[in-house]
């Protein structure tokens, strides 16, 4: 069975195009698919969205659940979500009051959350512990150093 047919099939749907590899189009509106490989950040954005709903209107797009109740379902290794697809934004400038509620709705959600999710950490290749892991430098590549000792 492919994501489409899966998708239909847990969220209830009729009908569901494919409009682009994010975006469907269902017979419930437009919707974006998320995909998650990090178990731990899909949990922490399930409960971030669950604490802030509170704020008086909806600014982040929905997440939709499954006809189960679930936030997200499986898929090959990874897990998937469907959210509303949002085509209009949010005046700022009509709305301080709204925003502010939600960005103290965030902030207090920050403060008061213990963080479970493992920062990812990118370092710099070190390119001499690189060097003697590639088979073959080209000449053109190698360190100056070495070129030019013989």
């Amino acid at each position: 069975m492919d994501l489409l047919e899966e998708l239909k099939q847990q969220y209830g749907w009729k009908n569901a195009v494919s409009l682009s590899e994010e975006i469907i189009e269902t017979d419930h509106g437009l919707k974006r698919i998320r995909f998650w490989e990090d178990q731990d950040l899909l949990d922490w954005h399930i409960n971030w969205r669950d604490h802030c709903y509170l704020a008086p209107v909806m600014l982040a797009d929905r997440m939709i659940r499954t006809k189960d109740g679930d936030s997200f379902i499986p898929w090959n290794s990874s897990r998937v979500s469907v959210h509303d697809e949002i085509t209009q934004a949010f005046s700022q400038q009509e709305n301080g009051q709204v925003w502010g509620t939600l960005v103290g709705l965030m902030i207090r959600y920050g403060l008061e959350t213990k963080l479970e999710i493992k920062p990812v950490v990118n370092e710099e290749p070190d390119l001499m512990k690189l060097e003697k892991q590639i088979w073959r430098f080209p000449l053109a590549l190698q360190p100056s150093s070495q070129r030019y000792d013989s």
